[in-house]
């Protein structure tokens, strides 16, 4: 039988990694909007994403390096 001692007002913080990628093109989160992107011109593009962190989100599809995006604040 193990014993389990557990110490009343000791926390920790843990950081878990689901998914990684690298070499893709990522835009800040606030910039996608129900699956749509809005481009500088205004016009509003649907995008497929992947992977979605604490600030980016992955853009498989949908807008190219180089492009505008509005962002809204």
């Amino acid at each position: 039988n193990k014993i389990q001692i557990f110490i009343v007002g000791l926390n920790g913080d843990a950081t878990l990694v689901t998914g990684e990628a690298n070499d893709v093109l990522t835009l800040p989160i606030e910039a996608v909007v129900d699956g749509e992107v809005e481009l500088e011109n205004g016009e509003k593009r649907k995008v497929e994403t992947g992977l979605i962190g604490d600030t980016d989100i992955e853009i498989k599809s949908g807008v190219k390096e180089g492009e505008w995006i509005r962002l809204s604040l």
